[in-house]
């Protein structure tokens, strides 16, 4: 997702004490997808969001389209915001996003470890901004991780993946407006606050179908057993095409 101009001014000047105020084109109104490239060694790689398993230290491997204009990367959880020039973070080769010429893309690596009975809980997710505010180049992405409380399986359909399979914690991003759908190991009650988001209705192929709204809508999902899933979905309105 893009970073509105409004969203990148206000991390500006609160976390990082004030940055170039160039103009940005970016509507501020309008929700854009995510589209950060970045790894977790020894987990996997992820484009926008992902889910990885808990783990006391995760090493992070961020790369953003056109790094070398990117002059500021910004860590965000539930209890805690981390900025960082660029130049403050160590380089890393990423052999899994090259170009066309095979030439290996660079990144940033940054080391996590989430605090014990905060960012640890299943509620607590990682957002990922690299910010470039020189121009409109701002891509965010974010990192959800599993927990034991959360253990019914779920498999999720999200903006045509042909369904990925996850183990109580999942993250959806997919365009407002879009149709998507999930299948629980059971059958389930689904919960969010009411009059924020739709909620999936069932069909006779006990597969749960919805329309996605725009922003973000949390879901709780609980069996008959007391298993539950935590579901993320965030809808987009708009994209760029960016070479990287």
């Amino acid at each position: 997702m893009r970073l509105s101009y409004g969203i990148a001014t206000i991390i500006c000047l609160i976390v990082l004490g004030g940055c170039s105020s160039a103009p940005q084109r970016l509507d501020p109104r309008v929700e854009h997808k995510k589209d950060l490239n970045f790894c977790v060694k020894d987990v996997g790689c992820y484009r926008g969001a992902g889910v990885a398993p808990r783990m006391d230290n995760y090493e992070l491997e961020v790369a953003p389209k056109k790094e070398e204009n990117v002059d500021r990367v910004v860590f965000a959880t539930c209890h805690r915001t981390m900025p960082f020039y660029t130049e403050e973070l160590p380089n890393v080769d990423l052999p899994f996003f090259k170009t066309v010429f095979g030439k290996r893309k660079r990144g940033k690596r940054w080391s996590y470890a989430p605090t014990p009975e905060i960012e640890d809980t299943g509620d607590c997710d990682l957002y990922i901004y690299a910010l470039d505010f020189e121009s409109e180049d701002h891509a965010w992405g974010v990192l959800r991780i599993q927990n034991p409380k959360y253990n019914l399986g779920a498999r999720l359909f999200c903006n045509g993946d042909g369904g990925r399979t996850y183990d109580g914690v999942s993250v959806c991003d997919a365009k407002a407006g879009t149709y998507q759908q999930v299948k629980f190991d059971a059958p389930v009650q689904i919960r969010v606050r009411p009059g924020e988001c739709p909620i999936p209705e069932r069909n006779d192929s006990d597969y749960y179908k919805w329309k996605v709204e725009k922003g973000k809508c949390a879901y709780l999902v609980t069996a008959e057993d007391g298993r539950a899933h935590s579901m993320l979905v965030f809808g987009w309105e708009a994209f760029k095409f960016q070479k990287g």
